[in-house]
């Protein structure tokens, strides 16, 4: 049915909201209000005019991953001291 999320649309979104989660600490307000609103609307597609010339299909193949932290010697911290 034309509208309706594709299953790689709503997994696009549903690996994006988990990585949102997964950041912990306090959601502000406006951060939750506009999840809502990405959930609600769920991801563009050729039929919303403002996405109409946008491909994203590429974009869904991928798997987004929350960053690692990577390991700083105090050594590397004076020398970017400034």
């Amino acid at each position: 049915m034309a509208g309706l999320p594709t299953n790689s649309n709503s997994n696009a979104l549903q690996q994006l909201y988990r990585l949102f989660e997964g950041r912990g600490g306090e959601r502000s307000p406006h951060a939750l209000a506009h999840w809502q609103q990405a959930l609600r609307l769920g991801w563009p597609t050729r039929k919303h005019e403002n996405w109409k010339y946008t491909p994203l299909e590429s974009l869904l193949e991928q798997q987004f991953l929350e960053p690692q932290p990577a390991p700083v010697s105090a050594e590397q911290l004076d020398a970017l001291a400034l």
